[in-house]
């Protein structure tokens, strides 16, 4: 493909980007991002909530300080 034709589709992906964007509004955009938080929080509480505690053991414990690995 030639220089022109690399510019003219460079110039057309501006233009539909600029286009795409221009036309949200900043309640818009605090609202997607409100709702993106709140469903992803949720779902980072609801998956940590599946992880069980455990003791440690004395040899795991003085390993990770030798080591710094399990």
């Amino acid at each position: 493909m030639s220089d022109a034709g690399l510019d003219v589709l460079y110039e057309l992906r501006k233009r539909r980007k600029r286009h795409r964007l221009g036309d949200i509004e900043w309640f818009d955009a605090a609202y997607r991002v409100y709702l993106v938080a709140l469903f992803g929080g949720g779902t980072v509480l609801w998956i940590s909530s599946s992880i069980k505690d455990e003791t440690v053991g004395a040899d795991t414990l003085a390993n990770v300080a030798k080591t710094g690995r399990r």
